[in-house]
């Protein structure tokens, strides 16, 4: 079984780096530096990267509290955006 949040304090940490460093490259590449696709998925990934970072430290944080991880926002956000993508993908 995985550590919990309690017995891997450095985790939630490191997420919070990797989220700092995730925005600080997306921050670093501008416009005209590359491809504006390739500059567009960059920045879709970095934003898609970070935003899932972000809501594993979310569960930890929640878990390690005692709390129900599976009401934060981030998550529910995570399954509305999902559920987006996939109806576009396959109508009705």
């Amino acid at each position: 079984m995985a550590e919990g949040p309690q017995k891997n304090p450095e985790l939630s940490s490191r997420l919070q780096k990797t989220n700092e460093e995730l925005k600080d490259l997306q921050d670093s590449v501008k416009t005209g530096m590359i491809n504006a696709k390739v500059l567009v998925d960059f920045r879709t990934a970095t934003e898609r990267a970070r935003q899932a970072s972000a809501a594993v430290q979310q569960w930890l944080d929640a878990q390690g509290k005692g709390g129900d991880p599976y009401t934060l926002p981030a998550l529910n956000e995570a399954v509305r955006r999902i559920s987006e993508h996939l109806s576009r993908m396959f109508p009705k």
